[in-house]
């Protein structure tokens, strides 16, 4: 697949745009090069006219062209596409739904996302990964589902890892829930407890309901547990 550096890619898509002028019939393994290409660069027109290419000049459209379509719909944007492509049944991976209920997320299509995720091991047998069920949670906690994402959580076949606490920790301080912030802290603090940005989270989380003194408590465990907070720094480039 194409690397994600943007001038990688648009070296991909340039010579791509050769072999069609020499008129060089393109294999299964350039077509999903060129789309991941358009993925990286956000490039939906040209996706869309190597997808039309597809079908015109009849491609063998495999598993890998049908997830980089896939992928390529999502992350341009344009969810309808990709989702319609599933209907149709093209067969799915597991880096396909991740894609999809990503997408979903972001359109705030939390059933369609809900009925996706339930088809991937009912529909095309795939058993769900840890990261598709991060996924979910980030589509519930988008749309202010907390406490669904959180007997999501509960109801995993799986035991969460510290990334799916910290979901429901920084959604829970945007929408400004502190029970379920202090439940997800607490979590993370078992399994990733040097982390200093885990107590800043759950001490901003006080201070926005202004709750000063836990959030005060919560920066004087961060000390008495000796976890240090990275200082901030930045960098310009300079061009001469």
């Amino acid at each position: 697949m194409a690397p994600e550096n943007p001038a990688t890619a648009l070296d991909a898509l340039k010579l791509f745009q050769d072999m069609m002028v020499a008129k060089v019939v393109p294999d299964e393994v350039t077509v999903a090069t060129v789309l991941s290409a358009c993925a990286n660069l956000g490039a939906l027109d040209v996706g869309q006219a190597v997808h039309d290419y597809i079908c015109k000049h009849r491609v063998q459209a495999d598993v890998y062209v049908g997830n980089s379509l896939i992928h390529m719909y999502c992350k341009c944007g344009a969810v309808e596409r990709a989702l319609d492509m599933v209907n149709e049944g093209v067969r799915s991976t597991y880096g396909c739904f991740v894609g999809v209920l990503f997408a979903c997320a972001h359109a705030g299509w939390v059933d369609k996302g809900l009925e996706y995720f339930e088809s991937m091991e009912k529909v095309h047998g795939l058993t769900p990964e840890m990261k598709h069920y991060g996924c979910v949670l980030d589509l519930l906690s988008r749309s202010g589902y907390l406490e669904r994402a959180y007997e999501f959580i509960k109801r995993m076949p799986v035991k969460p890892d510290f990334v799916v606490w910290r979901i429901l920790l920084s959604s829970s301080k945007l929408h400004g829930n502190v029970v379920l912030a202090e439940i997800a802290t607490n979590k993370i603090l078992e399994l990733d407890p040097s982390n200093s940005g885990n107590y800043v989270l759950l001490s901003n989380t006080y201070a926005s309901s202004d709750r000063w003194d836990a959030a005060t408590k919560m920066r004087e465990l961060m000390e008495g547990n000796n976890v240090q907070k990275p200082s901030g720094w930045s960098s310009i480039e300079v061009y001469r």
